[in-house]
């Protein structure tokens, strides 16, 4: 009966040799190859080339002699020295997101790196730490560092979320609005938001979390009551749009949190009669 399946032969320059091994059990359980039969199926898969090499590095001992365990071992001593921990938390914690990365491949990157430097415990604190230090938009990085009680699930969870925000609102951005405007209003956001925890801001897109639904739903909460205090008074003319954003205190005074403004180009004094309150 044919085998289900197959396992090509190994190469060291696209594969891991213990994601290599892994491939072969699976075949081996999927296949139910008893244990007697597992070296010489296992001698079958690893290619020509590999073959060679295995007996050279047990010679003069015959390769089917041997267990499937220990054919495993000599070939991971071969192919995967144990390597120096100093050095593998170097390079894991040198890593940074590259410009044209996702967050996505970058924390698949640093998993990947982190298995060799042997955390532990500790393990999810590192991967947190070094996510948060080394992710490219300062913008997310910011908000990360806010956060009480972040978790690497949590980091990553919000980071994706404030990534695709980003690109929802680069591709929706109206009206040609410059970058300028964008910091002005993520200034203001961040403002009026400062002390709310569970809580980020990317521009105009306000994400709010919660460790379960009723937490979730007081820090809406939060969010919604503290917006209502919001005050906004715009003026303009036809050189410029200018506005005062205050924020309303309990005695009901208003206080000033941001004054954003800027000049209209000669092609659109007509909005400022459309904007004008």
């Amino acid at each position: 009966m044919p085998y289900l399946g197959n396992v090509a032969d190994y190469n060291p320059d696209l594969e891991d040799f213990d994601v290599y091994v892994e491939r072969v059990q699976l075949f081996f359980t999927v296949n139910d190859i008893e244990e007697e039969k597992k070296t010489a199926v296992f001698l079958t898969l690893v290619g020509p080339k590999n073959y060679a090499i295995l007996r050279d590095l047990i010679h003069p001992s015959n390769p089917n002699s041997k267990t499937f365990d220990e054919l495993i071992l000599v070939l991971k001593n071969h192919f995967s020295p144990v390597r120096s921990v100093i050095a593998e938390r170097f390079k894991f914690n040198r890593r940074r997101q590259g410009s044209d990365e996702t967050i996505s491949d970058y924390v698949a990157v640093l998993k990947n790196m982190s298995s060799t430097c042997q955390y532990g415990d500790f393990l999810n604190d590192a991967l947190r730490d070094k996510f948060v230090v080394g992710i490219a938009d300062v913008e997310v990085q910011r908000e990360l560092l806010r956060k009480n009680d972040l978790s690497f699930a949590k980091a990553v969870e919000l980071a994706v979320a404030f990534e695709m925000t980003k690109k929802s609102s680069r591709e929706l951005r109206p009206f040609n609005v410059a970058s300028g405007d964008d910091e002005t209003l993520q200034r203001v956001m961040d403002t009026i938001l400062s002390d709310i925890d569970n809580c980020g801001c990317l521009l105009d897109d306000i994400i709010v979390t919660g460790k379960n639904n009723e937490d979730h739903l007081q820090n809406l909460r939060k969010v919604l009551d503290r917006l209502l205090e919001i005050r906004l008074a715009a003026d303009a003319s036809a050189y410029g749009l200018g506005a005062v954003i205050s924020h309303l205190m309990p005695d009901g005074s208003e206080r000033p949190i941001a004054y954003p403004s800027r000049s209209l180009k000669v092609a659109s004094p007509l909005l400022a009669e459309s904007v004008e309150l």
